[in-house]
């Protein structure tokens, strides 16, 4: 089953047990100040959009609630309400992942992402931790599947990033992340996780995620003086920090 069947087949879910949803999420917003600027579900839904005024700070705060509130088991409208938000970047991690024909990549990036949801640490940067605990556990089955060995269990606090490697303290990891979230967008965090994290040359990855051979030229170049910008800006950054 397509991962855009099964993230809609929870959005119906969702939507299908609205009544007994509702109170569920009265009880969790009348305790979480969090969730006080959200007088409905479908509120919650608008704001995580990518589309939405929503403040980086208030997201944080939101997502961290929701992955809480999912850690306790008391009600699955939480975990459904973060597979939705984080759809695009599931769809994303399906599309550079493996081959279009792949009955069971779907449901493994699903299965993934529900496993971090369940596993990270709530906190400032629990959405960047989603994504990357997402990401090394669908490639660590992929790996695992293709007899290539296993990656190390994923650790929080330390990523795969050469620079993440180097950043000892939480004080410098939480500036590195600070710099990844204002300044790096999604296609160019793509780019450090596959090349940095997963060793790929950027022309691989740009031979890769861009069909047209005619636009791999310039967008090779593109992405490699972002790369080099973002990398520089950490750099510094984390020298300040340290």
């Amino acid at each position: 089953m397509s991962l855009a069947i099964l993230i809609d087949s929870l959005e119906k879910d969702l939507s299908r047990n609205l009544p007994r949803n509702r109170t569920s999420f009265a009880e969790t917003r009348a305790r979480r100040r969090e969730l006080t600027p959200y007088e409905t579900i479908a509120d919650i839904r608008r704001a995580l959009d990518a589309s939405s005024s929503l403040s980086v700070g208030a997201r944080r705060a939101l997502v961290a609630a929701l992955v809480e509130e999912s850690q306790k088991g008391v009600s699955t409208i939480w975990s459904s309400l973060l597979v939705i938000a984080f759809a695009p970047m599931m769809h994303r991690l399906r599309q550079r992942t493996g081959p279009r024909i792949d009955p069971d990549l779907d449901s493994e990036i699903l299965v993934a992402f529900l496993g971090a949801v369940r596993s990270v640490r709530p906190g400032p940067y629990t959405a960047l931790n989603l994504r990357w605990a997402t990401e090394k556990d669908v490639l660590r089955g992929r790996r695992a599947s293709r007899r290539l060995g296993t990656l190390a269990p994923f650790d929080e606090d330390i990523h795969s990033s050469p620079v993440f490697h180097e950043t000892e303290s939480g004080r410098t990891f939480a500036e590195v992340l600070r710099v990844l979230e204002a300044e790096g967008s999604a296609e160019i965090l793509d780019v450090l996780i596959a090349t940095r994290g997963r060793d790929e040359s950027l022309s691989a990855y740009v031979a890769r995620t861009c069909p047209n051979p005619r636009e791999r030229k310039s967008r090779y170049e593109r992405l490699w003086r972002a790369r080099l910008s973002l990398e520089r800006e950490i750099k510094k950054r984390v020298s300040r920090a340290a």
